[in-house]
């Protein structure tokens, strides 16, 4: 049977093959768009070109996400457009660009938005939370913790101190949540209460971020018992009864095993000077002979303070601006974790931390932060401008340590177990406006060493990052890559594949 002369004709032949390939073509285009849009709510498809990749949440949540074998939902308490457009500087616009990639990075959490407005009934599943509009809740099947929105974004004076800098906290915040709900075991830690103690903003946020799960102990009613594994002393001003004491010494001992950590927080306000005698005492000579066991002393004969200026970094308040004194990490164990250990440690007024011995029966005792050879001590029982008070400073210019760590050691074996008493010269080294500021290391040193005397592994230290660039600057090779891709590569391969098809339709 002869085939119609249509069918064999030029013009049939080429509208075939242009209805087929029509059809092929939007296929493809269709099943691309499937397969993207998929990919979409699988994976992170925003590109960050800020310069320091603000919204794009970084390689230690990312390893830490990826690893979780526990559903985690985090429900944030408003409509995410007005959560996101909050405030008209694009702060939490970032914010939840982050708190969406946790999702997209680990199947086992779950983002949702509930607006309390529409929903007031929601807040009825968290009886023992007054939750508001902005709240994160960060739950899992064995504990929740709910985020104000305001701990996503946190201010701090720039470099000279003329105005704030705002930097986003969301990754350090929100990961730290999750590894707190995520883990299997909270590490115990006893704050001491009932000697007018002071407290310390700082260390409590580190804890908190880092699974510790603090509770007030009142030695006078209460009786420290082994499931604690870290008690904090700060700064008392009241001094501790022997029997106090003994508790304390129970603990490090515990039972012969030892494992326990003690953390001592001085604070220059704990040293007076008589008017009449100019005899300078502590608010806490028992408790000091008791560190002066462990082979630690905190000084009464002064407090820090710097000679060179490049060595001094004024904090601004509103009460006027702060003479913080960098100081050195010269533990040169912990020095190797840290992501910049050239970085300083900040304290202001801090007392010295003298060493008594460095080994003595089981005890070592190791220094760890230390003053440049240029600081000198502001005396307590001499008035500034007084011929006594100067010379007194010139005459103590040298190195001095601001923290210490005494250890007593048992072997099982060749295995040690050791209790540990860590002292600080004073509470600024813990103060939030250094602890948050990534300028510095009293964070990160501080966290890394807690969580080793402690036992726990890992813990969660993320730099804020600043809201300030706003520019994309790429190097040289990536503007040059750019240009070749989009102006030269691609027009070419599609004026040559346009080209090819003209090509072989014109010899058929």
């Amino acid at each position: 049977m002869n085939k119609p002369k249509f069918l064999s004709s030029r013009r049939f032949k080429h509208g075939t093959m242009a209805t087929v390939i029509t059809i092929v073509v939007v296929a493809v285009v269709v099943l691309v768009n499937v397969v993207a849009g998929l990919l979409l709510g699988l994976f992170p498809s925003s590109l960050d070109l800020t310069d320091n990749n603000r919204f794009q949440l970084g390689e230690e949540s990312i390893q830490y996400v990826q690893g979780l074998d526990e559903d985690i939902t985090i429900t944030v308490c408003m409509n995410e457009s007005e959560f996101a457009n909050t405030d008209s500087t694009g702060y939490y616009y970032q914010a939840n660009q982050i708190i969406k990639q946790y999702a997209q990075y680990s199947g086992h959490i779950t983002v949702q938005y509930v607006d309390l407005m529409e929903d007031p009934s929601f807040s009825a599943n968290y009886p023992d939370y007054s939750l508001s509009e902005g709240d994160i809740i960060v739950e899992s099947d064995q504990r929740l913790r709910v985020v104000d929105s305001s701990e996503l974004v946190v201010a701090e004076y720039n470099d000279d101190y003329s105005s704030y800098e705002y930097f986003s906290d969301a990754e350090q915040v929100m990961t730290s949540a999750i590894s707190y709900v995520a883990a299997n075991e909270l590490t115990n830690c006893a704050v001491i209460t009932g000697h007018s103690e002071s407290t310390s903003a700082g260390l409590t946020e580190m804890l908190n971020d880092n699974n510790y799960q603090m509770a007030d102990v009142d030695l006078a009613s209460s009786t420290l018992d082994d499931s604690y594994d870290l008690v904090v002393i700060c700064a008392p001003m009241v001094d501790y009864t022997d029997a106090e004491l003994e508790q304390i010494d129970a603990f490090l001992t515990n039972g012969g095993n030892f494992g326990k950590t003690l953390l001592y927080i001085a604070s220059f306000q704990q040293v007076g000077a008589d008017e009449t005698t100019g005899v300078v005492s502590s608010a806490t000579p028992n408790l000091d002979a008791y560190l002066a066991e462990w082979g630690i002393e905190v000084s009464l004969d002064g407090m820090l303070y710097e000679t060179d200026s490049s060595n001094i970094y004024p904090f601004q308040s509103s009460a006027g601006a702060y003479p913080f004194i960098g100081f050195d990490i010269v533990d040169e164990d912990r020095t190797a974790a840290l992501r910049d250990s050239s970085l300083p440690v900040l304290g202001l007024y801090a007392r010295p931390v003298n060493l008594l011995f460095e080994a003595q029966d089981n005890i070592t005792t190791t220094a760890l932060i230390q003053s440049h050879d240029t600081a000198t001590l502001i005396p307590y029982n001499y008035s500034q401008g007084d011929a006594e008070y100067t010379d007194y400073m010139n005459n103590h210019v040298g190195t001095y340590n601001v923290a210490a760590l005494a250890q007593k050691t048992r072997y099982d074996g060749l295995t040690p177990y050791s209790s540990n008493v860590l002292v600080l010269g004073d509470t600024s080294l813990l103060q939030q406006a250094v602890t948050q500021d990534a300028r510095y290391n009293n964070n990160q040193y501080m966290v890394n060493l807690v969580n080793e005397l402690t036992g726990q592994s890992g813990g969660i230290n993320i730099s804020a990052v600043s809201f300030t660039s706003e520019t994309f600057t790429a190097s040289s090779a990536a503007a040059v890559t750019t240009l070749v891709i989009f102006m030269i590569l691609i027009p070419v391969a599609a004026l040559g594949g346009g080209f090819a098809f003209w090509l072989v339709r014109r010899r058929k």
